[in-house]
């Protein structure tokens, strides 16, 4: 490639988008480029000649990757939410508004409707809800 080699497209690319799923193709690899590769962030690392099978199967590995990446980061957005609805929980409790307690009430149901409380989660703090105002 004019103006700069596989190992400085992989650290830009890397660079860019640190989620991204780099796979060096090369005719002249070595031990050493392989490690360079690797430690630059490279997914993997092909030498030629390769085949089409390998090429298949390093592609359903990576999109699988971006996949896990992407449920990772639901996952977190979920915990750190639900985080901070228990959190607005426990004050709501301590403020003994009946009215912002029903609507918590409506929240921990939608909660537990989305799979991100058991149904015995969100019984125990429907019950703290109630129990804090009554």
């Amino acid at each position: 490639m004019p103006g700069a080699d596989g190992i400085e497209v992989l650290k830009q690319a890397v660079r860019i988008n640190p989620d991204i799923s780099v796979v060096i193709l090369t005719a002249y690899g070595t031990l050493d480029t392989t490690l360079q590769a690797m430690k630059e962030g490279a997914y993997d690392y092909l030498t030629k000649p390769f085949k089409v099978q390998e090429i298949i199967i390093l592609a359903e590995r990576a999109y699988k990757r971006a996949e896990l990446i992407d449920e990772n980061r639901e996952l977190t957005r979920q915990l750190r939410d639900t985080y901070r609805d228990i959190e607005l929980i426990k004050a709501i409790v301590n403020s003994n508004n009946p009215d912002v307690a029903l609507n918590w009430i409506e929240r921990i149901h939608r909660l537990q409707t989305m799979n991100v409380l058991a149904a015995a989660e969100a019984e125990i703090l429907k019950e703290r809800l109630i129990r804090g105002h009554g």
